[in-house]
């Protein structure tokens, strides 16, 4: 199992809520949905020049429409997410951006590690996290997943740079779409990708939204 992670918004005091988002090609279906992206890029170019990279946030609405319909033109991946309500996230945690992200994330992970009956591989975009964070990152995880989620695979950590990487651009791509449904109540695109959601978490629980 590939999971491709990206996020959309901050953990800063700009907007209220930070999303965090993940794509889960079906099998070796990542083809179908790297190429998808791959022809965006070169649709989206400016005269004969492809994007280097997907940013949703810079495309319009009809070419994220576009890219919307052909992503979803098929049955073979699924989406989770996890969506922060910052204001009711403990002060101590967002001091430091790298425990915030790493907290949030292991709540979405472990709802798919849970279950998971195979071995993992999770793909990051390398912008996601410092460096330095990387390893405890990847720590983290897997004591979560041995100790407490009962997994009993192989569980392994890639960052990757998203300019060379369209499975994590379509996360980018997910995530983004969820961020505009919570921060400005965008449902029309977040629509197409409702029957392809697995997990949906509001965090935290009880505050969220009040």
């Amino acid at each position: 199992m590939q999971i491709y992670i990206d996020e959309s918004g901050n953990l800063g005091t700009a907007g209220d809520f930070f999303t965090i988002a993940c794509i889960i090609p079906h099998k070796s279906q990542a083809r179908r949905i790297k190429k998808v992206i791959r022809k965006s890029c070169i649709k989206f170019g400016e005269g004969d020049c492809a994007l280097l990279e997907i940013k949703t946030f810079k495309l319009s609405l009809p070419q994220k429409q576009d890219l919307l319909n052909r992503l979803c033109a098929k049955d073979d991946f699924s989406c989770s997410y996890v969506v922060a309500h910052k204001k009711h996230l403990e002060p101590k945690i967002l001091e430091d951006k790298n425990v915030c992200y790493n907290y949030l994330l292991s709540h979405l992970l472990g709802r798919i590690v849970k279950t998971a009956t195979e071995d993992i591989q999770v793909i990051l975009d390398n912008h996601s996290i410092k460096v330095a964070s990387l390893h405890s990152l990847a720590d983290y995880i897997k004591i979560l997943a041995y100790t407490k989620w009962g997994y009993k695979g192989k569980i392994t950590f890639e960052y990757q740079d998203s300019k060379s990487h369209y499975a994590l651009q379509a996360a980018d791509v997910i995530a983004n779409i969820v961020y505009g449904r919570y921060s400005y109540n965008k449902l029309h695109h977040y629509a197409y990708l409702e029957p392809f959601f697995t997990h949906r978490i509001q965090f935290p629980y009880k505050k969220f939204g009040t």
